[in-house]
Parts: C-alpha cells; sequence; structure tokens
C-alpha cells in the first residue's frame, strides 16, 4: 500500500517493476525532484506512468539504468498530460539507459516543453541516434537552456537537427543562452550543428569541450564562429577526424556578426588542441583567420599536415598579440616548422609564462640565446628524442629564478641536465623527475668549468622530492658530498630506480677538501627508495656518515653489490655510514623501515629475499 506524505519535495524510486511506478501518483503532483533507479520492464517513456495534475512543479528528473525506456514523451499518442508535463523542468540527467532512442518521439513537440530546461546530461545511452535534438521546433523552445552534455552515444550522429530551418531577421536566435558544451566518446558523431545555422546564436557560450568524435570534421560554421564573443575556453582532443575549428559555408560569409575575414575571440583565454591527426587549419579556406588578444594557456599537439597559414596565425596570435598575457604553454608537435616558431617564441621571452610543457619535438637544444623565463614555475620535457643540451653556450645565460617542478621524460640523448651555475639559479625548485633518460651521465655538470668554487654549496635549498628512474649511465646523483651539508635541507623523499650504472648517490669530487666534519644531516627526508641499483655501492663517500631524523620510510631492493650499513638510534633517528666493499660479498639486498610500527622488530622479509645487513639497534 502507498502511503501520501504531503510535504515530500524529492522522491527517489529504485529496483522495481516499471508497471509498479503507477502506485506512487498520489506522489507526483507536488514533488520537485524524482530521482528513478534500475526500473525494469516494459516502459517506451515516461509520460504515462503521472496523470492530468502530475509533473506541474517538477524540476529535476534523473533517469538511471532505465532498462526499456525508448523516450521522455510520444506526442504520436493522445497524452491529457502531454500539454503540461515538463514545462517546468530545470535539470533532466539521462544515463545508462539502453534502450533510449530520443528525448521526444513523434515529430512536434508539445507546447511548454523543456521551456524552462537549463541542464541538460545524456550519458551512456547506446541506442540514441540520428539526432539528440531531432526537430529544429524542439531546438526552438528551449530557451534557457545553458548547458549540455553528451557522453558515451556512440550511435549517436549529430547533436542539433536544423534542416528546414530558414533565416529571418525578425525571428528570434535560437540557443542565445547555451553557456557550457560537453561532447565526448562519440563515436559516430559527424554534426554538432546539422543544416543552416544562421538562426543559431552562441553568443553566451563560454566553454567547448570536444573530445574522442572520430568522425567529426568541424566544429563551428562562420557564422556560428562570429557569434561566439563570449567564449573563454575551447578544448579538442583525440578527434581523428577532424580538419578544421570552422568550415566557411558559401550561404553564410556575410550573415551573422557582419563581414570581414578575420574573425575575433575576444575573450578566449585557453586554446587546446590535442591528437589530431588529420588537422589542416583552424579554418577550411586560407582567406580566414581568427584572433585570441587575451589567450592565457594554449596546448597544441599538431600534425605534420598542419598548414603554413595556421603557423602564421600562431605566431601573429601567441607572439604578437598575447606574448604578455601567456601563462600555459603546451606544444607536442611534429611539424619542425611549428618547432621552430615555438622556440623563437622562447628566445623573445615570455615574462608571465608560469608552465611550458614540451613534448616529441625534433629539437636538439632547448636554447641557444639568452633566455630569461623569471615567472615560469613548471618546465616538462618529453620524448625529446634529440634533445642534447638543455641551453647550448654560456650557461649562465639561461635563467629560470622561479622554477618549483621540472619534469625530463624519455631525452634519450640528454647526457648532462645543469651546470652548476643553472643549479645554483634553481633556488626556488621543489620537484625534480627525470625518467628514462637512457643516456644521462650527471645531472650537475662534473667537467663543466666556472671561476667560482663553491658553486656546490646551497645548492636547491627548496628541493623536497627527487625522483629517477631508468636512467642507466648515471653514476652518481650529486658530484660532491659537501651539497647535502648546505643544500636540499627541505628534501622529504628521494626515489632511485633501474639506474644501472649508478654507484653513489653522493660523490667525491671533494674528498680532497675534506674536513673533520664528515657528519651529514638531511632533517626532513621522509621516504627514501633505491630499487634495481645493480652497480650501486655506497651511499656516500667512505668515511662520511648521514644521520635523517625525520625518516619514516625505508625501502632498499635489488641492490647487490650495497655495502652501506644502515642503523636506528634510541631517539630512532636512521644512520648511514659508508664501508668498503668487500670481495666475494655480492647478495640481493632489502632493507624495509617503517617507523610507524612502534615495534623495533619492524624489519621485515619480503619475497623471500635474506637481510644482509639488518638495521641494528641500540
Amino acid at each position: 500500500m502507498t502511503k501520501s506524505y504531503p510535504k515530500s519535495r524529492i522522491l527517489t524510486i529504485s529496483d522495481i517493476e516499471a508497471t509498479s511506478l503507477f502506485e506512487f501518483k498520489a506522489l507526483w503532483e507536488k514533488v520537485e525532484y524524482i530521482e528513478l533507479v534500475r526500473i525494469k520492464g516494459c516502459c517506451q517513456n515516461i509520460v504515462p506512468s503521472f496523470d492530468a495534475t502530475g509533473l506541474n512543479e517538477l524540476k529535476r528528473l534523473s533517469l538511471t539504468s532505465f532498462d526499456e525506456l525508448e523516450c521522455i514523451i510520444d506526442t504520436t499518442q493522445q497524452q491529457d498530460v502531454a500539454s503540461t508535463a515538463f514545462s517546468n523542468l530545470v535539470d533532466l540527467s539521462i544515463e545508462f539507459c539502453v534502450g533510449l532512442r530520443e528525448i521526444c518521439s513523434g515529430g512536434r513537440p508539445p507546447r511548454g516543453f523543456l521551456e524552462n530546461l537549463e541542464t541538460l546530461n545524456i550519458s551512456c545511452c547506446g541506442s540514441m541516434s540520428n539526432s539528440l535534438f531531432p526537430s529544429w521546433m524542439l531546438i526552438q523552445g528551449l530557451r534557457k537552456l545553458k548547458e549540455v552534455t553528451v557522453y558515451g552515444c556512440g550511435e549517436l550522429e549529430d547533436v542539433f537537427e536544423l534542416e528546414g530551418l530558414s533565416y529571418a531577421k525578425e525571428n528570434p536566435f535560437l540557443l542565445s543562452s547555451l553557456e557550457s558544451l560537453y561532447l565526448e566518446n562519440l563515436e559516430n558523431l559527424r554534426y554538432i550543428w546539422k543544416g543552416p545555422t544562421q538562426q543559431v546564436s552562441l553568443q553566451s557560450l563560454t566553454v567547448v569541450n570536444v573530445e574522442s568524435c572520430n568522425k567529426l570534421r568541424y566544429l563551428f560554421t562562420l557564422s556560428l564562429a562570429r557569434s561566439l564573443l563570449q567564449l573563454e575556453e575551447l578544448r579538442v582532443s583525440d578527434c581523428d577526424s577532424l580538419e578544421h575549428i570552422v568550415s566557411i559555408k558559401e550561404a553564410e560569409e556575410n550573415v551573422g556578426g557582419g563581414g570581414g575575414n578575420d574573425v575575433m575571440f575576444p575573450k578566449l583565454r585557453k586554446l587546446k588542441l590535442d591528437g589530431l591527426e588529420n588537422f589542416i587549419n583552424f579554418f577550411d579556406s586560407e582567406n580566414y583567420s581568427s584572433t585570441w588578444p587575451v589567450l592565457q594557456e594554449l596546448s597544441l599537439y599538431l600534425p605534420l599536415n598542419s598548414t603554413t597559414s595556421f603557423v602564421a596565425e600562431l605566431e601573429a596570435n601567441v607572439l604578437q598579440t598575447s606574448k604578455e598575457k601567456l601563462r600555459v604553454l603546451d606544444v607536442g608537435i611534429i611539424s619542425d616548422q611549428l618547432c621552430n616558431t615555438v622556440l623563437t617564441q622562447l628566445i623573445h621571452g615570455f615574462q608571465n609564462l608560469e608552465e611550458l610543457k614540451i613534448r616529441e619535438c625534433r629539437v636538439q637544444v632547448l636554447s641557444q640565446l639568452e633566455l630569461s623565463l623569471s615567472s615560469l614555475k613548471v618546465l616538462q620535457l618529453y620524448d625529446l628524442k634529440e634533445l642534447e643540451w638543455l641551453c647550448k653556450g654560456p650557461m649562465h645565460l639561461l635563467s629560470l629564478p622561479n622554477l618549483k617542478r621540472l619534469d625530463v621524460y624519455g631525452c634519450n640523448r640528454l647526457r648532462h641536465m645543469f651546470s652548476p651555475s643553472l643549479a645554483r639559479n634553481l633556488l626556488q625548485l621543489e620537484e625534480l623527475i627525470i625518467h628514462d633518460c637512457g643516456e644521462l651521465e650527471q645531472i650537475i655538470d662534473e667537467d663543466h668549468k666556472e671561476d667560482d668554487d663553491h658553486v656546490q654549496l646551497g645548492l636547491f635549498p627548496n628541493l623536497s622530492s627527487i625522483s629517477i628512474r631508468k636512467c642507466g649511465k648515471l653514476k652518481t646523483l650529486f658530484p660532491a658530498v659537501t651539497i647535502a651539508r648546505s643544500g636540499l635541507q627541505n628534501l622529504r623523499t628521494l626515489t632511485v630506480v633501474k639506474s644501472f650504472q649508478l654507484k653513489e648517490l653522493f660523490g667525491h669530487k671533494d674528498e680532497a677538501d675534506m674536513t673533520s666534519d664528515r657528519e651529514m644531516v638531511l632533517p626532513q627526508l621522509e621516504a627514501l627508495f633505491l630499487e634495481q641499483l645493480a652497480s650501486f655501492i655506497n651511499f656516500c663517500p667512505i668515511g662520511y656518515h648521514f644521520i635523517f631524523p625525520s625518516l619514516s620510510i625505508l625501502f632498499v631492493a635489488e641492490c647487490p653489490k650495497l655495502t652501506t650499513r644502515f642503523s636506528v638510534d634510541q631517539n630512532r633517528f636512521v644512520h648511514i655510514e659508508a664501508k668498503a666493499p668487500q670481495t666475494g660479498k655480492e647478495d640481493a639486498v632489502t632493507y624495509i623501515y617503517r617507523k610507524t610500527i612502534k615495534s623495533r622488530k619492524h624489519v621485515k622479509l619480503e619475497h623471500g629475499c635474506l637481510l644482509v645487513n639488518q638495521l641494528v639497534f641500540p
């Protein structure tokens, strides 16, 4: 028996048969939010479950895993409720309704249908084909629509069907309130807008995100592009067939937004074009260009067939117009011409650039001339197969005074990371990651001659994390052990893995100058990981003693030549002392230490490995 809840405004129903929905009809009249989850059985559309007085107050409707639902409303059936249902609906979400084919079936929607709708989310509805909005008459009623999200509807071919719509100045523009458009994983999507678009205005659109729509060839027509005066973010990624952002339709060239061959995007702050294998140009006509005067973030990962005109467009926008405004630059481009364009811009300098990421470019030197990126905080270099130098020439000309994070991945020709003067310049560096650099021999160039005898002192005062992986030719992490005395005082995590020629972390370049003070303290170090280091012998030169007051985790594995002795004192400080190697003593070594376990018997075996040098307790 159904109970009456006269003050209830939210109703959630789950795991019942569709025919049982009729039992809740007493609740429909005043309910504002309905959530239906895992409704089973035959229910081709949602309306028959409600009576003529139902749904007048409904503002939010969420349908999830409604197995046999084919549409929200079917106008071919003479339903009295159809004229008022969903007229006050603000938020509509439909997810995992595998039988859903369309929102409104039967052509012309009822008067007032979805006229207050602001947010629409359609996700993982695999049977939805043809168009999301198959009639311009339905689109005409969506005057308040602000956000559209469509995800994982693999059969959908277009979003907005505009065929049959004729342009007339006296008619109101469609979709003029739309602010956000998110389209993702729509494998068969061919058009966002199908048909004439002169009567559509995207004057309120601020965010567009299109991802993994592999049959889409362009995003906007010229008339739509000219209406994008509020657009702030445009992200397009992994759309294999996309060739252009804007397609010029002959009938539209002089309609909507005025003429002219330069299209202004006055508020565009973020532009991402990533993984577009067939991208050619911003426009499909070289007679047109675009301007982005306030661009702050630019991400490009483009193929060889990008045209000369697009390179010129980038130069005009980034180098000339947005040079002082650009904050984030991410380039991953195969084209040598585009790569050279970016590096040329770097030489001129971006005084306000904060993040720089370069991927898969055929570049040998990051900078050959004076380069000061005084605001740069993050530098990421990925798969630069021909990179040999960060800076070639006078090393002091490369200045990165505010750099906080440096990531270097897959730069297999890079032999040296820093000159001593550049290392000394990195006062704000907090995170250093170097992975898969097979030819890297030195992080700090020991052979570089500089006048300052004390460049090794005070290095990396703010460095908190170091991660080194698969750097097969690296023999020492730091050339001089004294670096640890005046630098690295904020180091918290140190990880070195699969660097097969590494012999010690701290070298003995300054061994001749050793004083009686051979005790080094890294006060903040909390975690130390050393793994699969086939040649690793000692943590530091023989005779030195390291103390780690804060160490919580110590993990050492597969370091067969290691002779360093680890111990813990009564204050639970970890001590490391280098010992001379003993001939014939080569066994797999595994240390595991966790301070969080209070018992002193916290050294344990894993995978049957023998503990050769157990931690020594007082």
